[in-house]
């Protein structure tokens, strides 16, 4: 609404007890929720909780028409500086399709279905997460991401966000050179692995330069090999590196986003891919993500975040979600009333 003063407020409502549109109640629905984080079919939740098998399958997508960064951030001081960013590669019907997933603070804050891994089509599929950002924070601009390198998803970043710097992770080109190692040249990839963990390992920008240059020259007095032409590479991507050195806060590998895409892939495995359109498979992974985002974690892992309940919780530092009330945070409903 717009006060007498012409200053326009937004107004967020928070149902404690009932999900949105009347579904059911929050204490109902919650272990449904929880457990389908873990790929259990609908059939078998529908048995367990005496309900039917679509009550259960809609229970799990009606959420995924939330806003993943406005349900899971909601303040915009609160949105991340460093991204990370990666396609998970699946199936809908049988084809190929890619799951563009961006995460950061351990949240997945953004997830899009793509037929293909060129750059328009992942373009699209990105564009959600700036379009969910920027509803937050109209001047948004993430300072880095980090990729696992493939061309067209850093072409798509820069895109999206011209001022971000894209940093490759060094863990994949690693794993590029370990693609190419055979069981004859093993002990030669052990070698070069150890080596290039070293230069991961220098604390400064300038240690890493020395480090990476000394590299590249033991590389060039290899004998020709792929595992050389795979360790130049490597060396020659110097800049792409490096990028991390000048943001304290940047990361360095896109393991975040691995470990979470983990998750994902139990999840889609477990419902033997996508079997109708993207539509419905975007729908699917964005229930999924938000049901990340505030489901607890075991409790190893709220013992070592003293008590913060869920990665929601960890990423905005508030003390309000409890074991008994993490699905509350679905009720929500973004009320903005403008009077002209």
């Amino acid at each position: 609404m717009i006060d007498p003063k012409g200053v326009r407020s937004c107004y967020n409502v928070y149902p404690s007890f009932v999900m949105p549109f009347m579904r059911g109640k929050t204490d109902n629905l919650e272990k449904i929720l929880f457990l389908s984080k873990f790929g259990v079919p609908s059939w078998a939740l529908a048995y367990v909780f005496d309900k039917s098998v679509m009550y259960c399958y809609r229970a799990i997508t009606s959420i995924s028409g939330f806003s993943l960064v406005g349900t899971t951030i909601k303040q915009a001081e609160k949105l991340p500086n460093d991204l990370v960013a990666d396609e998970k590669h699946s199936r809908v019907n049988g084809e190929k399709a890619y799951v563009a997933t961006t995460v950061a603070n351990e949240c997945i804050l953004g997830v899009g279905m793509s037929d293909t891994a060129d750059e328009l089509g992942l373009e699209s599929a990105y564009a959600a997460f700036k379009s969910e950002a920027i509803d937050i924070n109209q001047d948004y601009q993430p300072k880095t991401v980090n990729t696992d390198g493939w061309l067209a998803t850093k072409k798509v970043w820069k895109n999206l966000f011209p001022c971000i710097e894209v940093i490759e992770c060094f863990l994949h080109a690693i794993l590029g050179i370990r693609s190419v190692a055979t069981q004859k040249t093993k002990v030669l990839f052990n070698e070069i692995a150890d080596k290039s963990w070293e230069v991961y390992q220098a604390e400064t920008l300038a240690s890493f330069a020395q480090r990476l240059r000394r590299l590249k020259e033991w590389g060039e007095k290899l004998g020709d090999s792929r595992l050389k032409d795979k360790l130049l590479k490597l060396c020659n991507k110097k800049q792409f590196f490096t990028y991390a050195y000048q943001q304290e806060t940047a990361h360095r590998t896109s393991n975040m986003v691995d470990r979470l895409m983990d998750g994902m892939d139990r999840f889609i495995y477990a419902a033997r891919y996508f079997h109708s359109t993207n539509k419905s498979a975007e729908n699917l992974i964005r229930s999924y993500a938000l049901i990340h985002n505030f489901s607890p974690s075991c409790p190893q892992t709220i013992k070592k975040y003293d008590g913060k309940i869920s990665p929601a919780e960890r990423l905005r530092s508030e003390n309000f979600i409890t074991s008994a009330t993490w699905l509350v945070f679905f009720s929500i409903f973004y009320v903005v009333k403008t009077v002209t």
